[in-house]
């Protein structure tokens, strides 16, 4: 996605529609739009997702355990990644 780069500035309102417009299309691109939409009430940033800990599972079956803390290590992963790639989206816009 090498080459996004936004090409209306925001000097005032009075080209606000086309600038929000330029900036909807290319957030749209990048996977962002849902979390800098000013028009949707609450919009925030993803949080970084924690890595899950030992602690934090039963201990009472070594195998279950082994399993499960490999399941939740792919979901770790799997946000840590649409995290990642919010941020470097984010940074493009």
């Amino acid at each position: 996605m090498e080459g996004l780069r936004l090409r209306v500035t925001l000097a005032s309102s009075n080209n606000w529609e086309q600038w929000i417009s330029s900036v909807k299309i290319i957030a749209r691109v990048l996977g962002i739009w849902k979390y800098i939409d000013p028009d949707q009430p609450n919009t925030s940033r993803p949080e970084k997702p924690v890595v899950p800990s030992l602690k934090e599972i039963d201990q009472s079956d070594k195998e279950l355990l082994h399993s499960r803390f490999q399941a939740e290590l792919m979901v770790y992963e799997a946000k840590l990644w649409d995290w990642d790639d919010y941020q470097e989206s984010y940074q493009k816009l």
